[in-house]
């Protein structure tokens, strides 16, 4: 179905064949960005979850994975943010300004 869609365009004269690669890229990359981010919510349900448990229970060692999970879920956010502005082409104070509300938003 979608392939006959995407034919329609270029029939139709509504998008070139680079432009419907261009979106297929994207299709394919918002996929797996929606995967990572899955991922990355359960493995931050679990280090969470032991944070609490830890805290609750007095058993210290179980922050533990949340203070290594902490900054690397932040790292790949940073990298998710450098790709989409490659892929976008983008300049680097746009790129400066999305890592700077990430952050923030990661510490408020």
């Amino acid at each position: 179905n979608i392939g006959l869609e995407i034919h329609d365009f270029v029939s139709y004269g509504l998008a070139t064949e680079e432009e419907l690669q261009f979106m297929e890229e994207l299709r394919e990359v918002f996929l797996a960005t929606c995967i990572l981010s899955t991922l990355q919510s359960v493995v931050s349900i679990t280090t969470y979850s032991l944070l609490i448990y830890g805290i609750h229970q007095a058993k210290y060692k179980l922050i533990l994975p949340t203070l290594v999970w902490n900054p690397i879920n932040i790292c790949i956010d940073i990298i998710i943010i450098i790709y989409y502005n490659v892929l976008f082409d983008l300049d680097l104070h746009d790129l400066f300004l999305h890592i700077v509300l990430i952050t923030t938003a990661v510490y408020a």
